[in-house]
C-alpha cells in the first residue's frame, strides 16, 4: 500500500474512532422538566449524586437550567462528600457567561474522573442573586447516577431536599471509565 493511500485510511479510522467515542456519551441523571421551572435559588447550593458501584466513570460534562437576572458569569464546581454534605471543591469544571434564561452546558474538558460508588456534589456560588439555578419542583429523574440531596448554604449547609419542592435541573453526561 503506498503512504498516501495509508495516510487516507489512517485518517478514515481516526475519523471512525471519534465519531463512536462521541457517541458513546451518555446521559447518566436528567431530572430536566418537560414543563417549566417554579423559580430559582439565590443562595450557594449544591446537588450531591452517587456514582454506581460498578463502574467508574469519566464526566463530559454537566448541564443546568440557570435563570438570568442581571449579567454574571457563573462557575461550576465538584465537590466532595463528607458525612452527606458538600466537603472541598475537587474541581472546577467551568465558567459560563449568563445572559438569558437559559439550559448552560458546562464542559468538562479533562473528562474528570468519578470513582465507582463514591458521592459527589455539583456546587454554584448564586448568592449575589445575579443568576439562580432553576428550581422545577418534584421531577422524574431518570439515568444510572442517583441523587443523595439538595443542599444550601446560608452559614452552614441546609438540606433543601424536604423542601417540599426543591429539584435543581440539571443533566449530567458522563461515560464509563476505561483502564485507570
Amino acid at each position: 500500500m503506498n503512504s498516501r493511500r495509508l495516510t487516507t485510511v489512517m485518517l478514515i479510522f481516526s475519523i471512525l474512532v471519534l465519531l463512536v467515542a462521541t457517541v458513546s456519551a451518555d446521559i447518566v441523571f436528567s431530572n430536566f422538566p418537560d414543563n417549566g421551572v417554579y423559580g430559582g435559588w439565590c443562595s450557594q447550593v449544591a446537588l450531591g449524586f452517587r456514582i454506581p458501584e460498578e463502574d467508574d466513570y469519566r464526566l463530559n460534562s454537566v448541564q443546568i437550567s440557570l435563570r438570568h437576572i442581571l449579567d454574571d458569569s457563573v462557575t461550576l464546581q465538584l465537590f466532595s462528600d463528607r458525612n452527606g454534605l458538600p466537603n472541598q471543591a475537587l474541581q472546577t469544571i467551568d465558567t459560563r457567561q449568563v445572559n438569558k434564561d437559559n439550559a448552560y452546558t458546562f464542559d468538562a474538558n479533562s473528562g474528570i474522573r468519578l470513582n465507582a460508588g463514591e458521592t459527589y456534589w455539583l456546587y454554584i456560588d448564586a448568592s449575589a442573586c445575579n443568576v439562580t439555578w432553576d428550581d422545577i419542583g418534584e421531577s422524574n429523574p431518570s439515568g444510572q447516577f442517583s441523587i443523595v440531596g439538595y443542599m444550601r448554604y446560608t452559614n452552614e449547609w441546609v438540606d433543601a431536599s424536604d423542601d417540599g419542592r426543591l429539584m435543581l435541573a440539571v443533566m449530567i453526561d458522563a461515560v464509563v471509565a476505561g483502564g485507570s
